[in-house]
């Protein structure tokens, strides 16, 4: 069953005194403002809404919380240390059937493989990431997972793999008409071509 996070979190909101729900969700929205310019402040708030949303029994507070937690630990430049706060909010997400949360989370965990260089690592979480998309049936989604996809084989130097995703990704971002993801899949794969040699094809992608 796909659960819709934002329906789950009004029916939850009937159960929790008026004010309380909106404090954790409000100090979340604060650590989002200031996850890149103010990281540490960041982490207070969401510690602070991590705690609110455990004694509430607030469930998807704790696990946007703990995702939030996480996302601010990445931002410190510790983005190993954001794993267990990841994993945790993954746990939840995916109890509670929360696909939007999961796919959101995998992608997390993924990119922080990534940013301490254990690309191969990172395309487990892809891979379910992509599967989760397509449980979804959300284009946008799917296309960012394939594009994620296709950057982790880049990294590994697969490069052929890479190509391929890429081009699935960008099928679908023009379908729907996402010009922003279009541009970034073509770029992408401009830059694999580039890394097979393939100059003349990368700059047709790349301009």
């Amino acid at each position: 069953m796909v659960v819709d996070p934002h329906t789950e979190h009004l029916e939850t909101r009937d159960k929790f005194p008026v004010a309380a729900l909106p404090r954790v969700d409000a100090l979340l929205v604060e650590a989002a403002a200031l996850t890149e310019s103010a990281p540490q402040q960041a982490l207070l708030y969401c510690r602070e809404a991590l705690s609110l949303a455990e004694s509430l029994g607030y469930v998807y507070g704790k696990a946007q919380a703990l995702w939030s937690i996480g996302k601010c630990k990445s931002a410190i430049t510790k983005p190993d240390d954001a794993l267990a706060d990841y994993y945790a909010a993954l746990k939840i997400f995916e109890d509670s059937g929360d696909l939007h949360g999961v796919f959101k989370t995998l992608n997390s965990i993924a990119i922080v493989f990534s940013k301490i260089g254990s690309f191969a690592e990172c395309k487990e979480p892809y891979e379910r990431a992509l599967a989760i998309s397509e449980q979804l049936g959300d284009p946008h989604s799917k296309q960012i997972a394939l594009r994620n996809l296709g950057l982790a084989h880049d990294k590994q130097g697969d490069y052929s793999i890479a190509a391929e995703y890429l081009r699935q990704s960008i099928a679908i971002a023009r379908e729907n008409n996402l010009e922003l993801a279009t541009a970034r899949g073509l770029h992408s794969l401009g830059e694999v071509y580039y890394s097979l040699e393939d100059y003349t094809t990368a700059l047709e992608h790349l301009l």
